[in-house]
């Protein structure tokens, strides 16, 4: 790892403060295949944090703050239906073909089972440096250790994915076979020496564009979850923020203008629900320490 970054965080063992979540923001929409799956850390390090949130698709149908404002737009509530207008989304996708690969891999994407077997992907691209202090764009993924399994529908369990986290989680502590994660740098091929020449140059500031399948991916590190905490509980679940430009040393931004605008848009939900009074979250200490299944 150390041939293509500098950055002290790829050469320590350090404490990993993660969250697993689902879209869209409603926190009582019954858990399903289909929905966003999000992973999102927090890595403390002597030499800065690092802060990422990462989705279960490779593209994002957006590469702007305007696309960003006029997506957004499709899920405005009707006051006179109480509901979002269905047109809205495929006139959205009609007005802006540029997004129209970006929406038509993000549907694609297939469900695995449960949010333990899942792949989660950083869709903006951000600057490392290799050992020669040549400078490069790199995306990341999150590629589970756990097989990938076939998504089931438990009707009847508003809570279930959540559940097989926690029973997973678990079984794996009983086990000394703790669920784990490898952290995957892929390089865009902005460096023909490393690419070998034979793959088009990638889009670093377009997080609406796919990169190739022969971009160089590169181990970065494992992440390996030891315990859970619901948000109900004081001190580490408190109410908090992944602000995708926090970032250690030896990491930097590109010109990407996602990073950027998802910074502001998280800062501002993140002000608003901490003014709302909450409701506690279905998953709770008690399901934690007794098992999702109890």
């Amino acid at each position: 790892m150390q041939l293509y970054s500098d950055a002290e965080i790829f050469k320590i063992q350090t404490p990993v403060l993660g969250r697993f979540s689902l879209g869209p923001g409603n926190p009582f929409v019954a858990d399903k295949p289909a929905l966003t799956r999000s992973m999102a850390l927090k890595i403390k390090t002597p030499e800065g944090v690092w802060e990422t949130a990462m989705n279960n698709t490779p593209v994002i149908p957006m590469s702007n703050a305007q696309d960003a404002y006029d997506l957004f737009k499709t899920d405005a509530i009707d006051p006179k239906t109480g509901k979002a207008d269905p047109k809205a989304f495929p006139n959205f996708v009609k007005t802006h073909p540029w997004l129209y690969d970006a929406v038509k891999i993000a549907s694609a994407s297939k469900p695995t089972s449960d949010l333990t077997d899942t792949t989660y992907y950083g869709v903006s691209a951000f600057i490392t440096h290799d050992k020669a202090g040549k400078e490069q764009a790199v995306r990341w993924k999150m590629v589970p250790h756990q097989a990938v399994g076939t998504p089931i529908e438990e009707a009847n369990d508003q809570d279930y994915l959540f559940k097989n986290l926690i029973n997973k989680v678990q079984a794996g502590e009983v086990a000394q076979k703790p669920l784990a994660w490898d952290m995957v740098m892929i390089i865009a091929n902005t460096a023909p020496e490393i690419q070998g020449g034979t793959a088009p140059k990638d889009m670093i500031n377009d997080s609406s564009k796919v990169w190739n399948e022969k971009d160089l991916e590169v181990k970065a590190g494992t992440v390996t979850v030891e315990k859970l905490y619901s948000e109900n509980e004081d001190g580490l679940c408190k109410p908090m923020s992944f602000d995708p430009t926090v970032l250690p040393k030896g990491i930097e931004l590109s010109d990407d203008p996602i990073p950027r605008l998802r910074s502001q848009l998280y800062m501002k939900s993140f002000y608003r629900r901490a003014g709302e009074n909450q409701k506690p979250s279905e998953v709770t200490t008690d399901m934690i320490e007794k098992g999702g299944n109890s």
